[in-house]
């Protein structure tokens, strides 16, 4: 084989190599932010249930505190939920809202298509996302588990939030972990633990016990 036949084979290995490495590049970059946005949605969507602890930190800016709050969220469909903090417990049948102060023993009973914006889980988690427009998308890892970072800017100025962070896990889609910066320059992280799909949820889990002796606001 000649010298020049040689170097011609070389070259050709070379390109081919740089171009198997370039497929690689390619093919382990992130999904797009619309696709990922999309997989969340439809896993919500198929999910029966949804249950997991969470970890809320609020970055208070202005005084320089940080307030850190540790609970419990069960979500099922039909805007169904039961979410409890040491400090409170709000329940939903899908129908009827329990919000429940534990320090001062009141109860606000409050039909839920009437509850105030915000106050349910899934719009926190699976909603609220949607307002937002997706600017980059990188890997990330969340507790030893494969993820994407979402970085998201609002697509109007009424949501009171100036950048919004979304980590969705690579294999199931759902949400880990976010984190938003408010107009006055507070950020509050949710981080999700222990979160599992489709377990049994039994019924009385999403209606509320009222307390003998709490006060009760029916604003229904």
């Amino acid at each position: 084989m000649s010298e020049i036949t040689k170097s011609r084979i070389l070259r050709f290995l070379i390109i081919l190599y740089c171009a198997f490495i370039c497929l690689n590049v390619s093919q382990a970059s992130p999904p797009s932010g619309k696709r990922l946005i999309k997989q969340l949605q439809l896993a919500y969507e198929n999910a029966q249930t949804i249950s997991c602890t969470f970890r809320m930190e609020f970055q208070w800016t202005l005084a320089g505190e940080i307030d850190i709050t540790e609970g419990s969220m069960l979500l099922a469909k039909e805007n169904r939920f039961h979410y409890e903090t040491p400090q409170q417990v709000s329940v939903c049948d899908g129908e009827t809202l329990w919000r429940f102060n534990k320090t001062s023993q009141q109860v606000i009973v409050e039909n839920q298509k009437e509850a105030e914006t915000g106050v349910m889980p899934r719009e926190i988690l699976f909603e609220y996302p949607k307002q937002f427009e997706v600017i980059e998308v990188k890997d990330a890892v969340v507790k030893d588990r494969q993820s994407y970072l979402l970085e998201m800017q609002p697509r109007d100025n009424t949501l009171g939030i100036t950048s919004l962070k979304l980590w969705l896990d690579a294999e199931d889609s759902l949400t880990r972990r976010m984190e938003w910066i408010d107009i006055d320059g507070n950020r509050t992280t949710y981080v999700l633990e222990s979160l599992l799909l489709n377990q049994e949820i039994p019924n009385d889990r999403f209606v509320f016990i009222i307390p003998e002796n709490a006060t009760v606001y029916d604003l229904r």
